[in-house]
């Protein structure tokens, strides 16, 4: 297959001897070779690296996947073709779904949200969320050629600020700015370092959206707060008395921009400015704020930023994408009574807390090419009628993939293919499960997007890659079944039970 010639290359096994080898091997499965170069790395996480055809291609929307930690810095190849359009990847909280969509003739963005990530939480090695690593290891394998755009800020301003008032009544908008402006550019000195892409730039926060009416509302609506924090942050914030309103909390994100803008000058990095774009006549507050507790921009706000992103890189008509194909399902890696079984063990230990799903990255690809693989999703979520679609799909890989480092002859590699799950560590009577997320908008099936990969480790990141590269039709490819198809239902639903 595709990935154990990969595994073997990157232990240092020639061509010759993978012919050789795998004709012993598989004597019924044609030797032939791809083409040179397209396997490349040798590190951990090194996979294969989509040639400059293939990216033109997938920027058109074609159907076919990309993997977000491919794009490796040493890529310098253009093709000497200009139809190529111009990567962005945005990388920052919730709020960069806002460029989800944003593309043109000239660039196409790919948006790689992290929920709830703070700008100075970047700084701390040792998060909960562990998003420090996952950012540094991205941003490390972006193409040169690329742009990336960092867009964090905004959940310090909107969230982290309250989090620290109500356990510090005395402290000021200002102090707390500057602490995490300081935090953040620390992260930023860093990844400049070791970013492989031509381009960075910073992008400011939003103005708040916030209404005053829906301001304690919102303040306890993020994901990661479980039911008792929400309501003992309420109780706090009430006993605060009064909370800044809409004029003085748009006051402290101009703030925090002016401080942004200042750090970023001393580094000769660009900012692109998407506050005052949002801004009424008067500069006091945001257009067109939300009626709703929803802290995140909508599509008339949405299309002003994406305008700024075209003066920019440029303009020009997109390219017109493929409508959402019929789901099917998923196919199934063992009888159904087994992967029944397997899932509500999954459900035992997710609901114990002895398995925790968490970010190990993203891979890049069509909804039209995930659903092909993994069939329907697990849920299909319209928070609010303008903002993409909320997907996700719960895989479970029943028998491991075969080790970088246990690949020291073919021999070795069958038997480790043929070992039980339980034999391998990270694995167990479950098997490998990985969470797929992301939004999308069903009528760009085709276009990419980055999808968001949890899993008890790092091998779920391995398994899903696999999967969407694997040939379908080949005896040895990776099997897999989902929650939906073995239990009839979401694993969510299932929980909920």
């Amino acid at each position: 297959s595709k990935m154990l010639r990969a595994n073997l290359l990157e232990i240092g096994v020639s061509e010759n001897e993978i012919s050789k080898l795998s004709s012993e091997l598989f004597p019924d499965v044609s030797t032939a070779t791809e083409e040179p170069g397209s396997v490349w790395g040798a590190s951990e996480h090194a996979c294969e690296r989509p040639s400059s055809t293939e990216v033109r291609c997938h920027m058109r929307g074609a159907a076919n996947t990309a993997d977000a930690n491919h794009c490796g810095g040493d890529d310098d190849n253009d093709g000497g073709e200009s139809s190529e359009r111009l990567v962005v990847h945005v990388v920052g909280d919730s709020h960069a779904n806002a460029l989800l969509d944003a593309e043109s003739a000239s660039f196409a963005c790919i948006a790689y949200p992290y929920v709830a990530g703070s700008a100075m939480g970047l700084a701390n090695a040792r998060s909960h969320s562990g998003y420090r690593q996952v950012v540094l290891r991205q941003l490390q394998s972006v193409r040169r050629h690329d742009v990336v755009i960092l867009k964090f800020g905004q959940v310090d301003i909107e969230f982290v600020y309250y989090l620290k008032l109500v356990e510090q009544p005395a402290l000021t908008f200002a102090d707390f700015a500057r602490q995490s402006i300081n935090r953040y550019f620390a992260f930023v000195d860093e990844a400049r370092h070791s970013l492989g892409c031509a381009q960075l730039y910073l992008m400011t926060p939003f103005p708040t959206l916030v209404k005053d009416a829906n301001l304690l509302e919102v303040l306890t609506t993020l994901p990661l707060m479980t039911l008792r924090f929400k309501m003992d942050l309420a109780l706090k914030l009430a006993r605060l008395g009064t909370l800044p309103d809409e004029v003085e909390r748009t006051k402290h994100g101009q703030h925090y921009c002016s401080l942004l803008a200042a750090e970023a000058q001393a580094r000769s990095l660009p900012v692109i400015d998407a506050f005052a774009p949002l801004l009424d006549a008067d500069g006091a507050s945001a257009i067109h704020k939300n009626d709703d507790r929803s802290h995140h921009l909508r599509a008339v706000h949405r299309r002003i930023v994406a305008a700024q992103l075209e003066r920019l890189f440029g303009g020009g008509a997109p390219p017109v994408y493929t409508v959402k194909p019929a789901d099917e399902p998923a196919r199934m890696a063992v009888p159904a009574c087994a992967a029944a079984a397997a899932w509500r063990q999954a459900a035992a230990e997710l609901r114990a807390g002895r398995l925790t799903l968490r970010l190990q990255g993203h891979v890049v690809s069509s909804y039209e090419a995930l659903a092909r693989v993994f069939g329907s999703p697990e849920s299909s979520v319209y928070e609010y009628d303008d903002e993409p679609q909320a997907v996700t799909w719960m895989v479970r890989f029943p028998r491991p993939l075969l080790s970088n480092r246990a690949l020291h002859s073919l021999d070795q590699a069958r038997d480790s293919g043929m070992s039980s799950v339980s034999d391998v560590a990270g694995g167990g009577k479950v098997g490998y499960l990985a969470h797929l997320r992301g939004r999308h908008t069903p009528s760009f099936a085709g276009k990419l997007y980055a999808w968001a990969v949890e899993s008890p480790d790092g091998e779920g990141m391995r398994y899903v890659k696999a999967a969407l590269e694997d040939d379908p039709d080949d005896p040895r490819c990776v099997e897999f079944d989902t929650a939906r198809s073995a239990l009839g239902m979401s694993l969510r639903a299932y929980l909920r039970r």
